[in-house]
């Protein structure tokens, strides 16, 4: 990463921010890093006393050369593209400009919309037989351009929504992580919009499935796992029956349980790594959710699970290394329970340190309401012996914890 550290009256839009002469703790931002978008960016460094910044000059815009320097060889800002092999960190909360309180709220309005529109899809197929592609192809292309757009925001709602059984909901789950971890792997938009229809699509096939084997009380025998698992050529089938599936789509959904090899042809490498992300997903959701009657895990026992199955082959280590970076051990937007007693909002995690986040406290130990919520770096307090630490993270309607109306107040304070 080439840096360079610039005053704050030399910081410009354009410009990529990666550190500055204050903590962020003492700055209006949530994130550590960020393009400046709007002067009122600019401004609200300043306000906090912001003297110096360091830009990332591989992600933005440099300080302008002399007037009178030769415009043929005067440097220009870097234009990054993503490729199949580039690694990029996710994005953090109030990227784009809103606060996290406002994402959150305008996360939860888009994931609505999302699930009832994959509900009418589902519906239709389960009732027809036959798939509304077009349907099917604008409501991916929305997933995908809303995760694009807020991804931080959908991931975290997909950790801390209140678990429905329902195909639609899962689909919504797959899609939006797809795309995001697809994305943070370096995927071009053509194989995120194939992961975004595949992941709608992907288990179509159990809409034909007897309700016992959707939600069965016990696990499966032998043979119902058998007929479970026979939905995915089911599915293909349907798929195939349908003009206007693409052929990526469709084996992307015929290899979303047992990934193809790849072999030395580009688009059989491109086709196989796709595979095993919306696998690792999928995975990752069911065991989050509890979907096929299992008991749901929490977010550090299933990422736990699937890195010791990479290890032994299951999964490819890379790909669950990603998706750990992507969500974190401490979703955020999670209400969480520190050692302290403490009740708190995850504001946001470093991903090279998953374990400490950024914590809002909302309340005392003895539960009641703070009345200044003070975020906390636990990453900084780490190593000291009275180090505060996350125990749990608790159901915030259970708790009577209202996220986004804490982050609100928080945010206009």
């Amino acid at each position: 990463m080439a840096t360079k550290r610039i005053t704050i009256d030399q910081l410009k839009i354009g410009m990529y921010v990666v550190g500055c002469d204050k903590s962020w703790l003492q700055t209006p931002f949530l994130a550590p890093t960020f393009l400046i978008k709007n002067q009122g960016q600019i401004d609200k460094l300043k306000q906090a006393k912001v003297g110096f910044v360091e830009i990332d000059l591989n992600k933005g815009a440099d300080v302008a050369p002399p007037s009178n320097a030769d415009p043929a060889t005067a440097p220009s800002a870097p234009h990054p593209e993503i490729t199949q092999n580039e690694l990029r960190p996710p994005a953090l909360a109030g990227m784009n400009g809103m606060s996290l309180a406002a994402e959150f709220s305008e996360a939860r309005r888009l994931r609505q919309t999302m699930l009832h529109s994959v509900h009418s899809i589902l519906q239709s197929i389960r009732t027809t037989g036959v798939v509304p592609v077009q349907e099917v192809k604008h409501t991916s292309e929305k997933v995908l351009a809303r995760t694009l757009e807020q991804d931080l925001a959908l991931v975290a709602l997909i950790q801390t929504r209140n678990f429905d059984p329902h195909l639609y909901d899962h689909a919504v789950a797959v899609a939006t992580l797809s795309v995001a971890l697809g994305r943070s792997l370096g995927y071009d938009e053509r194989w995120l919009q194939h992961l975004s229809e595949a992941a709608l699509l992907h288990d179509v096939g159990l809409l034909h499935l007897p309700e016992r084997l959707l939600k069965p009380s016990q696990p499966l025998s032998p043979e119902e796992q058998r007929e479970f698992d026979a939905h995915v050529s089911i599915g293909v089938d349907i798929l195939k029956a349908n003009v206007g599936v693409t052929e990526e789509v469709r084996r992307l959904v015929e290899g979303h349980h047992l990934p193809p090899s790849a072999d030395d042809d580009l688009c059989q490498k491109q086709l196989a790594q796709a595979c095993r992300v919306l696998n690792t997903v999928d995975c990752y959701d069911e065991l989050l959710s509890g979907q096929g009657g299992h008991r749901p895990l929490a977010t550090k026992d299933v990422l736990q699970q699937l890195f010791l199955q990479a290890h032994q082959g299951r999964f490819e280590l890379q790909i669950v290394s990603q998706l750990i970076s992507l969500v974190g051990i401490f979703p955020v937007y999670s209400v969480v329970q520190l050692n302290t007693g403490h009740r708190g909002i995850v504001l946001r995690f470093d991903p090279s340190d998953i374990l400490h986040p950024t914590v809002l406290l909302t309340h005392a130990p003895d539960r009641s309401p703070l009345h200044a919520p003070q975020s906390v770096n636990l990453s900084e307090q780490a190593t000291a012996e009275s180090a505060m630490k996350i125990l749990t993270v608790l159901n915030a309607d259970e708790e009577g914890i209202h996220v986004e109306e804490l982050l609100q107040k928080h945010i206009a304070s």
